[in-house]
């Protein structure tokens, strides 16, 4: 049974995680380089924990006596600053948290999921609705303006499970849809593709644009050098297994993988032009939360770094709220995650939380 990417997980793992790289020769232990099969052992200290912090930037109660933020699931970030969040479990409430902390509740689009934000203090989401007769999930996305009025953007592709979207420099919108098992493509001009992928085929097969294969396509991140990360299944029964990369041509990749025979899974990730000590790279690099279980629900965030080497940034924590030094801090449920020039925040859904983490 594949992973359920709706919800909070719950997914059982031994006590070591096991991940590998597509295309590199040899097993080692972290923090050393280069790996094939590179194990990470769940009690070792984190190699970057030190040097980073952990704080809450929004969670409690306000003066309603009401959740500040209920159940946050995907969190973007915009070029001013300005962090935008769906919480499909709150009446699709949207959520702005500007750069001085300031919540403020935007709209509510029920069964709202991936978020981005675009031009003109535009944000987009992507929508899906369960149907009874037949049962079946139908998929759209929805274009909130800067008056917070809500449009359903027109697509001559019908979209099953739209779980995230990515938005390119020039518009575009690139569609990640977890049970087509495909990348579409929605131009400026309104003309929608598939991109890579087959409709309905599943599979993991790299290849250049309908030849390559997704399974459960998760998550999608547009990256600065112009290439797409996408968050997508083992190619048969689990979901947010591996990471597949995208050029602009169409051509698809497997950059990252956990091994099969582990049951963990990655939560939520970002692509920066980061290192792992948060200075500025001329390289594309990735942030992603593993999720793992040994009895418990356990979390660690990691710096992927683009040459493949890995780097955990906190330590592998159960489920819980703790705040401070990244190595002891812990999280519940982190499903979303972005990366701005401030730090980088999680959408913490255990923990009704948004949470920062920065260099000290």
């Amino acid at each position: 049974m594949k992973t359920n990417t709706k919800a909070a997980l719950n997914i059982a793992v031994p006590v070591m995680v096991c991940i590998s790289f597509a295309g590199c020769k040899k097993d080692m232990l972290i923090p050393k380089k280069k790996t094939h099969d590179l194990e990470l052992q769940v009690t070792a200290p984190p190699v970057a924990g030190d040097a980073y912090t952990v704080s809450t930037l929004v969670s409690g109660l306000g003066t309603d006596g009401l959740l500040k933020i209920q159940s946050p699931y995907r969190i973007c970030s915009a070029t001013n600053g300005n962090l935008f969040i769906t919480a499909p479990n709150s009446f699709g409430a949207i959520y702005k948290i500007n750069p001085d902390g300031i919540l403020t509740k935007l709209a509510n689009i029920h069964n709202s999921y991936g978020i981005k934000a675009g031009e003109n203090e535009t944000v987009y989401v992507t929508r899906i609705v369960q149907t009874q007769m037949p049962p079946s999930e139908i998929g759209s996305v929805v274009k909130l303006d800067k008056n917070n009025v809500a449009t359903t953007i027109p697509l001559s592709i019908p979209l099953a499970s739209p779980l995230d979207l990515a938005i390119a420099p020039d518009s575009t919108i690139y569609i990640a849809d977890e049970y087509k098992r495909c990348i579409i493509k929605l131009t400026k001009q309104g003309v929608a593709s598939v991109f890579a992928g087959k409709s309905g085929e599943m599979g993991l097969v790299d290849g250049q644009g309908v030849q390559a294969r997704f399974s459960y396509p998760f998550a999608i991140r547009y990256a600065n050098d112009g290439t797409l990360w996408v968050l997508d299944g083992n190619g048969t029964d689990k979901g947010s297994q591996t990471i597949r990369k995208i050029t602009l041509d169409g051509s698809v990749t497997t950059f990252f993988k956990l091994k099969p025979e582990e049951n963990s899974y990655i939560n939520s990730m970002a692509v920066t032009k980061r290192d792992k000590d948060f200075n500025i790279s001329p390289y594309e690099n990735a942030f992603m939360f593993i999720t793992s279980n040994n009895g418990r629900q356990q979390n660690q965030l990691f710096h992927l770094g683009y040459d493949k080497v890995l780097t955990a940034i906190t330590g592998l924590r159960p489920d819980g709220f703790r705040d401070g030094n990244a190595g002891q801090a812990a999280f519940f449920s982190p499903t979303g995650l972005t990366v701005n020039p401030n730090g980088i925040f999680v959408a913490d859904l255990g923990n009704n939380a948004i949470r920062k983490i920065a260099r000290k």
